[in-house]
């Protein structure tokens, strides 16, 4: 199984700083293989790090998180409260239905930001009609705008749109808050290693 062993730095940041035939076109975690640059908007985004999600109960990978951003950062509050355009794609490497996705995404808005979490209460139960059983294969992603919120699509095809700025903050730290449901994807996502 491949690793990414490019330590504690944000891909971006050796895009930023390579040039010529050196620069990656991409980077593979757990056999899962991503583009180093994407395209929102027009605008360009850099792979900043990639994690496996782990069932730590059973020592299952369930996806591989890619995520892509405008100006790479290790720090995760950064990531989550800066004003630049974001994706998080999630690579599913085994089955999952919805009721356990639903379940991660509940837990990470109960135990990640207290001052907003009720204030968004009502809208974090209404994205989980969004969520659907996953096969291995499937690529979900988040694209974030600033001012106009996420897109959530799957396979490349948009389910839908999440207004706000502050609730895609929320979101966002589902994955990479101060209480992740794994800590090593949170920390592969910001510039780790990619390790289960």
């Amino acid at each position: 199984m491949n690793r990414i062993s490019l330590g504690f730095v944000p891909l971006v940041a050796l895009l930023g700083c390579a040039s010529g035939p050196t620069v990656p076109r991409e980077q593979t975690c757990a056999d899962v293989r991503v583009p180093t640059i994407t395209q929102l908007d027009g605008h360009r985004l850099a792979l900043n790090g990639m994690a496996v999600r782990e069932v730590s109960i059973l020592s299952v990978d369930v996806y591989v998180g890619a995520l892509y951003l405008e100006h790479g950062t290790r720090d995760a509050e950064e990531f989550v409260t800066s004003a630049q355009h974001k994706r998080l794609e999630l690579h599913f490497v085994h089955d999952i239905g919805r009721e356990a996705v639903v379940r991660f995404v509940r837990w990470g808005f109960s135990n990640n930001d207290e001052e907003l979490r009720s204030r968004y209460e009502s809208q974090a139960d209404w994205i989980e009609q969004f969520f659907e059983d996953y096969v291995a294969g499937d690529v979900v992603a988040f694209d974030y705008r600033p001012g106009r919120g996420i897109r959530m699509s799957k396979n490349g095809i948009a389910l839908g749109d999440w207004t706000g700025d502050e609730f895609a903050q929320v979101f966002f730290r589902v994955f990479v808050g101060p209480k992740p449901g794994n800590r090593t994807l949170r920390e592969g996502l910001i510039g780790g290693i990619c390790n289960p």
